[in-house]
């Protein structure tokens, strides 16, 4: 819900200023731009919860010993933040932000 309220929100925002400020709509290549802006932000900001969904998804498969047992998001973040400190909760984001960019310049501006 972060990760595409973003991208999208961004995305249209950018697309409504163009064409109420500037009375036009945008080109080719500003399409591809802000699309893969949006991607970029989206997935910056929304990497901590993706990695939080990936310990949610993974904990079942690890020994009793090793599980983490988180009881919900907010307690994932918390244990990932005493773990990790803040930035290491963007660790792999890299190839997550590449892919996102790549994936949003292709959809966003095919469908637009």
């Amino acid at each position: 819900m972060v990760y595409t309220g973003l991208r999208l929100g961004l995305f249209r925002a950018v697309e409504e200023d163009i064409k109420n400020k500037q009375n036009r709509t945008m080109t080719l290549t500003e399409k591809t731009a802000y699309s893969m802006g949006a991607g970029l932000i989206g997935s910056g900001i929304a990497n901590p919860l993706d990695m939080a969904l990936i310990r949610f998804q993974a904990d079942t498969t690890l020994p009793p010993a090793e599980r983490r047992n988180y009881k919900n998001v907010f307690d994932a973040l918390s244990k990932m933040n005493k773990e990790l400190k803040f930035f290491g909760m963007w660790r792999g984001s890299i190839p997550t932000i590449a892919r996102a960019m790549a994936m949003n310049s292709c959809i966003l501006v095919a469908y637009n």
